[in-house]
């Protein structure tokens, strides 16, 4: 289970994140959506420990941030998909190498692959429709054909949590509905996915619970019921409230100023 209290962002004087709050349950599907620059990497690279928090506090199975060493090792039991314009794409790299750097983490000194995690690589390949590519330079695929290569990564981790930030954007129609198979079979296989995205259509369709995100937390229920007040659907565009840092803690200022509504599903 991942937990963040009262969970806090900023890069210098600007505050990415402001005082949010969640669970991501065993089993669950979790959306993440609001407007550009609203935050929402930010906290995705937070939960996974990528990047440390201000103030507040994010546990992995009841291991706190705030132990660090522990927390980086918690951590990697997370499979994390970062944007693809996040991740460089013209390094000499096959297919397979890509997909198999998921596992990095879980390999003894001598480097060396168990035969069952050779054969999570070629079932994550096969899974995203990437068998016949493996051998191909990840450089020279489609944009669909990398993202979908990055989803391999993670399942090859057999992480019980996948957490992806955008990985829709700039897909074709083909990869999309292969990455939306593949996380509708890990959620039914028990695993829980946190994904980021901003379509409402694949939202409704996947998530069981969807966190409207402005900096602060706006609002959190259902996907179809959220999305249905047009403040709420009209919020997957546009640009985020700018915060700037003041002498009075903006945690403390917007916990006056903003009450997240919440919908039951």
């Amino acid at each position: 289970m991942i937990k963040a209290e009262n969970l806090c962002v900023e890069y210098g004087a600007r505050y990415a994140v402001v005082d949010v709050s969640l669970e991501v349950m065993p089993g669950q599907m979790l959306g993440i959506a609001g407007p550009n620059g609203a935050g929402k990497s930010s906290l995705m690279q937070a939960l996974v420990g990528l990047i440390v928090p201000g103030s507040g506090r994010v546990e992995i199975d009841g291991v706190s941030n705030k132990n660090q060493r522990a927390f980086r090792r918690a951590a990697a039991r997370l499979a994390y998909v970062p944007q693809k314009q996040h991740v460089a794409t013209g390094f000499p790299i096959t297919v397979r190498d890509v997909v198999g750097m998921g596992q990095y983490a879980q390999l003894g000194w001598l480097g060396r692959r168990s035969a069952a995690q050779v054969a999570r690589i070629d079932q994550a390949l096969e899974k995203l429709g990437l068998s016949g590519l493996e051998n191909q330079q990840f450089s020279a695929l489609s944009g669909g054909q990398q993202q979908k290569t990055l989803v391999a990564r993670a399942l090859s981790q057999a992480a019980e949590v996948l957490m992806l930030d955008e990985p829709f954007r700039g897909v074709d129609a083909k990869s999309q509905r292969a990455i939306v198979r593949v996380l509708k079979e890990h959620r039914a296989a028990g695993g829980s996915v946190v994904i980021v995205h901003h379509g409402a259509e694949i939202l409704t369709e996947l998530c069981d619970e969807l966190l409207l995100i402005n900096r602060v937390l706006v609002a959190r229920g259902s996907p179809a019921q959220l999305l249905a007040n047009p403040k709420h659907a009209a919020m997957l565009g546009g640009e985020a409230v700018d915060f700037a840092s003041e002498s009075v803690p903006l945690a403390a200022q917007t916990s006056q100023r903003f009450h997240p509504m919440t919908i039951a599903g």
